[in-house]
């Protein structure tokens, strides 16, 4: 293909189909000579490559810890725009949150899955180059979660109509980040956007399941 591609001059059609073999030789086909000057940096240099390699930037790794950093502050602007969120717990790529009005539930300190044994958490998640906010119901005492589960499954806003397991329900899920972020990204602006993202989804998420979780109460009065 490449001998037809040089000769048939500077049309549209040869540069498109020069470009294209191009990215099968790129990425698709050996490069002998880089294969050598890789393994010979790597024989002679590996101690530094290595140290090199284990801190390339991150910039999303950095700004999730930035958040994880200000977690607190983060629960007091969930709170001020709607009900009190509480900080629960977090982790190396999860914060998580809870709204207080949840812990009176009947049975909602039954789970297994946090130590505040809160059986539904907001979290603040980073997986690979995003961002996102979840709300979940976790496991625990079967006859408690149970109650739960059946209440909870028919009203989810993640893919309501596909299966779930035993131990984990998805409730909702949001991506905080919508653009890709690198070392350029101003950090005050990127927590800025997903704090008010965070803000928004906790609004949406506790105005549609409080009035769900509500009827718990009102069940086990009667």
């Amino acid at each position: 293909l490449e001998p037809i591609a040089k000769t048939n001059g500077s049309s549209v059609a040869s540069e498109s189909l020069r470009a294209y073999l191009r990215m099968l030789r790129r990425h698709h086909l050996e490069d002998k000579r880089l294969e050598e000057i890789a393994s010979k940096l790597w024989s002679r240099h590996k101690e530094a490559l290595e140290f090199l390699a284990d801190r390339r930037p991150d910039a999303v790794g950095n700004l999730f810890d930035a958040l994880k950093d200000r977690r607190g502050e983060l629960a007091k602007a969930l709170s001020e725009v709607g009900p009190q969120v509480v900080l629960d717990a977090d982790y190396k790529t999860i914060v998580r949150f809870a709204f207080a009005k949840w812990d009176d539930l009947p049975g909602f300190k039954q789970a297994t899955w946090t130590e505040s044994k809160r059986f539904v958490l907001l979290e603040l998640k980073r997986e690979g180059p995003k961002i996102n906010a979840y709300l979940y119901l976790g496991p625990g005492e079967e006859d408690a979660r149970a109650a739960y589960a059946s209440l909870l499954d028919k009203k989810r806003l993640h893919r309501p109509n596909t299966r779930v397991g035993r131990d984990w329900m998805c409730l909702a899920k949001s991506e905080m980040l919508s653009s890709q972020i690198d070392e350029e990204t101003d950090m005050e602006t990127a927590i800025e956007i997903v704090t008010k993202s965070l803000q928004l989804f906790a609004r949406k998420v506790f105005d549609h399941f409080d009035p769900v979780l509500a009827s718990l109460t009102t069940s086990s009065k009667n």
